[in-house]
């Protein structure tokens, strides 16, 4: 898997800094925020289909890290209220919605 070239075309769509730090995405501050959560869902089940078949699946933790992390903070300014219970909300609906790469234990991939 090209994390690197994953995560420059991530920059391009706006979710991600230079070196990879997952920002809102202000194109979408404007969606409903089941639309937001389905934009990020495309773009995870996309990256799986594409990346099926590599032998280094694995490192896909980094990639589904920045797109949903994106997301939550997309919802977050979407709402206006960036408060610590907020985000928590929006960062298990973001991962109840989206768990592709996880092993359903937990963890860093909610």
């Amino acid at each position: 898997m090209n994390t690197e070239g994953i995560l420059n075309k991530l920059r391009h769509n706006g979710m991600c800094t230079a070196i990879g730090y997952p920002i809102g995405i202000t194109r979408l501050l404007q969606e409903l925020p089941e639309d937001i959560i389905k934009y990020g869902n495309q773009v995870l089940r996309g990256l799986l289909t594409q990346q099926r078949g590599c032998c280094n699946f694995f490192e896909g933790w980094r990639i589904q890290y920045v797109v949903q992390f994106s997301i939550a903070k997309t919802l977050a300014s979407n709402s206006n209220n960036s408060t610590d219970d907020n985000l928590f909300g929006i960062w298990r609906a973001v991962c109840g919605e989206s768990r592709l790469y996880g092993s359903g234990r937990g963890g860093l991939l909610c």
